[in-house]
């Protein structure tokens, strides 16, 4: 066997050095089909052996084809898809792993308290500039690079107010003897509005289509965070512990990579005059959009406890994060869609939608069938989740993210400014009617719901623009 296998290298080694690959090529079948028992390693040799430019072509021919089905460049939905889907999956990997640590090492009362801390800075937070990212990542796809200092100055400027805000709640928090509220919220008044502006270097390299250096730095950010946390809840377990290393890990991290997109990436100084019209209509619909999504954690925590809280976000854990893979569709189609025609992508919208639903079944159904082996093995503490967890899962199959990447693409303010009217009003009533009714049955089919009717109307808001 040994003297077959270096005989094969051999003959491989000539072809390669004598004939070259590019001759031999139509004849790799055939050198698969040598030897019956060193099949298997024979496909590996090939596989290593075959130069890629032979390969990408197979590859490339493939992707041509298969846009007959798909209706749309899926050469560019595979080469930025896989960097996204890469950086997506490696972070819901770590994001799973700190998971599995706050199920173990802390209690249900600490990881409630820590999660309703967040999603009252993000409350405050909502009211920031957010509406800017979309903005940056359309013109910076124009060739317009200098929008990116603009918008840095613009959320920073904003971002002063609202350092004021939480610094001032912090203070009203200290008179009335919650130490531990005080001290979290006066933490995120140093650091959050900073991460904020920092963060919409993420919209930049967005719409330079850099998804490959995306993936990596979000890896990095994910793995520095990570570590922070956990060797705190190793080492202090402490509430206010934690809150230092989420925010200054991510301070970190995004202060980095904003400089970087600065120093060596912005190619000229030109802005784009309507990013910042257009940046401070979206911040309106956005901040609706954000006090929704927040308000549940809120409601849960002032009407049932710290404890309800964490197996509610516990049991919205991992359905996010499969969420969160689908809707890096939408970011992969802002930058394409800037420059279609509109009225083209309209019409291929619903079938690329009809598509990407058939891909998200397997995916839901498949977690609802697992969830209850992965809760028993990974969060055994949240074992009572379960259930809530396999009923949200529905909304795998409500991304939504093609319509909403049509409307940032091109503008269309009407639209985005009624879906979020609609949208975040029938969720945002029935989270508080199902939340003071039902509890966490409540919140988790008030968001269902919300998704449909969202849903709904952004298709049809689709064939009006």
């Amino acid at each position: 066997m040994l003297l077959r296998v270096t005989l094969y290298l051999l003959v491989l080694d000539f072809i390669n050095t004598y004939l070259g690959w590019e001759r031999v090529s139509r004849y790799y079948s055939i050198f698969g089909m040598f030897s019956a028992s060193a099949g298997t390693f024979s496909g590996l040799l090939l596989f290593y052996c075959i130069p890629m430019s032979f390969t990408k072509t197979l590859l490339y021919n493939a992707l041509r084809k298969s846009e007959r089905i798909f209706k749309t460049d899926m050469v560019y939905a595979v080469r930025g898809g896989f960097w996204l889907l890469l950086g997506q999956i490696s972070t819901s990997f770590i994001s799973f792993g700190l998971a599995v640590a706050f199920a173990h090492l802390i209690s249900q009362e600490t990881y409630g308290t820590y999660r309703y801390i967040l999603s009252f800075v993000g409350i405050i937070m909502s009211f920031s500039l957010s509406g800017l990212s979309p903005a940056l990542t359309r013109a910076t796809a124009r060739g317009h690079d200098g929008t990116l200092m603009q918008a840095f100055k613009m959320t920073a400027s904003w971002g002063i107010l609202l350092s004021g805000i939480l610094a001032s709640l912090s203070l009203y928090y200290a008179l009335n003897q919650n130490t531990t509220l005080a001290t979290g919220l006066f933490i995120a008044a140093l650091t959050a509005p900073l991460i904020d502006a920092f963060e919409l270097a993420t919209s930049f390299l967005n719409g330079k289509k850099l998804y490959k250096l995306i993936s990596g730095l979000g890896i990095i950010r994910s793995v520095l965070s990570s570590s922070f946390l956990l060797f705190c809840l190793f080492f202090y377990k402490h509430l206010l512990f934690l809150l230092l290393a989420y925010f200054i890990s991510n301070l970190l991290v995004m202060g980095f990579v904003f400089y970087y997109s600065q120093t060596r990436l912005v190619k000229n100084k030109t802005i784009d005059a309507e990013a910042a019209r257009l940046g401070k209509h979206t911040s309106v619909i956005n901040t609706f959009a954000a006090i929704a999504d927040r308000i549940d954690n809120i409601l849960l925590f002032h009407y049932f406890g710290p404890v309800q809280l964490a197996i509610y976000n516990f049991s919205l854990l991992i359905p996010s994060n499969i969420l969160s893979l689908i809707k890096n569709i939408g970011t992969l189609a802002t930058p394409k869609l800037v420059l279609s025609d509109k009225e083209v992508a309209k019409k291929t919208l619903l079938l690329k939608s009809t598509s990407l639903l058939i891909l998200t079944v397997p995916l839901a159904l498949l977690y609802i069938f697992s969830a209850p082996y992965l809760f028993k093995i990974f969060f055994p503490q949240y074992i009572e989740a379960v259930i809530y967890s396999q009923v949200f899962a529905i909304t795998i199959l409500m991304s939504g993210a093609l319509p909403i990447a049509l409307f940032d693409a091109h503008v269309a303010l009407r639209a985005k400014y009624t879906l979020s009217v609609i949208s975040n009003t029938v969720k945002i009533t029935f989270i508080f009617i199902g939340i003071y009714f039902f509890g966490i049955w409540g919140a988790i089919i008030a968001r269902i719901l919300s998704k449909s009717v969202g849903l709904f109307t952004a298709y049809i808001l689709v064939r009006k623009i």
